[in-house]
């Protein structure tokens, strides 16, 4: 994969939405060219990943555990791809997998980031380095709006005070949890992951990034994102 930010310059379009817990699908599509495209051609992507999903569980790969409509739909009305790799089964170094486009051992990630201490006993770094590439740069350079809603767990939380900020990333807007930079006060009332202080309960988690992440598209209606 690309180890600078400029080798990404072809892909077209890409917003990206992490979600953690929610019942949507991991689903990504990303298209490429060797040319510009008209920004009617554009197209909007949403990039959904859930934790501790597998490859079989929503119905269009022929999981019978939960029904899954919503997604199933989008595999029929969009991208239903057949080969995936993931860079990782943990959270912090799959998400580095997928924002940079490496393996995320190169960016000294390779479990889920905790505190400071218990990261040097991982011989990990404390955050995803900021001049690491990143799949959304140029896409916001290019007149996309990005956004990030949900989990991150790629720097912040805990003891690391110090973490890069979203917008180091590329993103424009976000809302996420405690293990972030900058976690939303609506669901983090307390110095952790939840509390009963939260004004948004842990139950109803799916249903405030979600309408984060519908707002967001709204407002950018007449923009890629």
């Amino acid at each position: 994969m690309a180890e600078t930010q400029g080798e990404w310059a072809g892909i077209v379009a890409l917003a990206i939405v992490f979600l953690s817990g929610c019942w949507f699908a991991d689903s990504a599509c990303a298209a490429a060219a060797n040319a510009p495209v008209s920004p009617t051609r554009r197209p909007n992507i949403i990039f959904v990943l859930t934790d501790d999903m597998g490859y079989g569980d929503p119905g269009c790969y022929g999981g019978n555990f939960a029904l899954t409509p919503n997604v199933d739909r989008l595999a029929m009305e969009g991208v239903h791809f057949t080969q995936y790799y993931g860079s990782s089964p943990i959270c912090s170094p799959s998400r580095v997998g997928l924002t940079t486009g490496m393996f995320p051992a190169r960016w000294r990630i390779t479990s889920f980031l905790h505190e400071r201490a218990a990261n040097r006993g991982c011989e990990q770094v404390d955050s995803l380095d900021a001049k690491a590439p990143s799949l959304v740069r140029p896409l916001k350079a290019a007149g996309y709006a990005t956004g990030h809603f949900g989990k991150w767990h790629m720097g912040g939380g805990r003891d690391v005070k110090d973490a890069p900020p979203f917008e180091v990333y590329g993103f424009k807007e976000h809302a996420s949890t405690w293990e972030s930079p900058d976690p939303h006060s609506d669901i983090t009332a307390g110095k952790w992951i939840w509390s009963p202080q939260d004004k948004v309960k842990r139950w109803d988690r799916t249903a405030f990034f979600v309408d984060k992440t519908l707002d967001f598209l709204k407002r950018h209606k007449d923009q890629p994102c």
